[in-house]
C-alpha cells in the first residue's frame, strides 16, 4: 500500500502544481468529477476505492460540510425499505403531485421529519444490527422493521475506505468559466468497527436519507433514491482514522 501511496502523492502534486483545472461539470460535483477525470478514473458507482485501493473524497477548502463515507440501503423482510419509507412517511414535494422524504438520523438527537415523525438509530448488538426506530411527536413507537446488518456495515466500511485520501480545492471564475485549484492532500487509514459504532452512538456519524421521484416524463413518479449515506462531521474525522500522511 505504500507504494499505491506515494504514486497517488506524485499524482497528485503534479495536478496541485498545475495553474487552474478547467470544471469538467457544472455544480456540487464538479470538484470531484474534476480530479477523478484528471487522474483517468471513470465515473462510477462502485462499492471498490477509487485509486489503487484508496478511496478519494474531495472538499471545498473553505466548507466544514460532513463527509459522506459511503451508501447502503437499509433492509426490510420482503418489502422496498425505500418504497416503504416514502410511501409511510414522506410528504408531497413542491407541486403536491410527488413525493419526498429528506432527512438527517441519529442516536440520540431527536430530529423531526415532516411534521410528524422522529426517526432514530439503535445499535442491536446482540441481532447484529443497527436498526431504524420510528416515533410519533409524542415518542411513541411506530415502526421498527427497517434495519442494516452490522456485517454489511462493516463489509462496506473495509471495502470502501480502509484507505481515504481526502482532497481539497478551491473554486476560480475566469471568463465566466469555473476553474479548480487543487491545494491539499491528507492520507488515513480507518481504525477498528468498534469504533465506527461508537461514533454512530455519540451522533457523530449519522445517516441522510435522501428519497424522491422523479420528475421526467418517461419516468414520472417512478421512486429516485439517490443515496442512503452514511456521513461524518468532518472535526471528528481523525477518530475515525488514523493520519498516515
Amino acid at each position: 500500500m505504500e507504494e499505491n501511496i506515494e504514486k497517488l502523492k506524485k499524482i497528485f502534486n503534479k495536478i496541485k502544481n498545475m495553474e487552474l483545472s478547467e470544471s469538467l461539470r457544472s455544480g456540487t460535483t464538479g470538484l470531484g468529477y474534476t480530479f477523478e477525470t484528471l487522474i483517468g478514473k471513470r465515473e462510477d458507482n462502485k462499492a471498490d476505492p477509487d485509486f489503487l485501493g484508496i478511496e478519494i473524497k474531495t472538499k471545498l477548502g473553505y466548507t466544514k460540510s460532513p463527509l459522506t463515507l459511503f451508501t447502503l440501503v437499509p433492509l426490510k423482510e420482503n418489502k422496498s425499505s425505500i418504497k416503504f419509507i416514502l410511501n409511510n412517511f414522506g410528504y408531497p414535494d413542491k407541486n403536491k403531485k410527488l413525493r419526498s422524504f429528506r432527512g438527517n438520523v441519529f442516536c440520540n438527537f431527536n430530529n423531526i421529519i415532516a411534521n410528524k415523525y422522529i426517526f432514530k438509530l439503535c445499535i442491536n448488538k446482540k441481532n447484529q444490527k443497527l436498526e431504524l426506530i420510528i416515533y410519533n411527536l409524542y415518542m411513541q413507537k411506530i415502526n421498527n422493521e427497517i434495519y442494516w446488518d452490522l456485517s454489511e456495515i462493516k463489509k462496506r466500511l473495509f471495502t470502501k475506505l480502509n484507505y481515504l485520501a481526502l482532497i481539497k480545492g478551491y473554486p476560480y471564475i475566469r471568463n465566466n468559466k469555473k476553474f479548480y485549484k487543487y491545494t491539499y492532500l491528507s492520507i488515513y487509514k480507518v481504525k477498528n468497527f468498534e469504533t465506527f459504532l461508537k461514533l454512530i452512538e455519540e451522533d457523530k456519524i449519522f445517516i441522510v436519507f435522501n428519497i424522491g421521484m422523479h420528475k421526467s416524463a418517461d419516468r414520472f413518479g417512478q421512486i429516485c433514491d439517490r443515496g442512503t449515506a452514511f456521513r461524518i462531521k468532518q472535526e471528528y474525522l481523525e477518530e475515525l482514522f488514523d493520519k498516515i500522511e
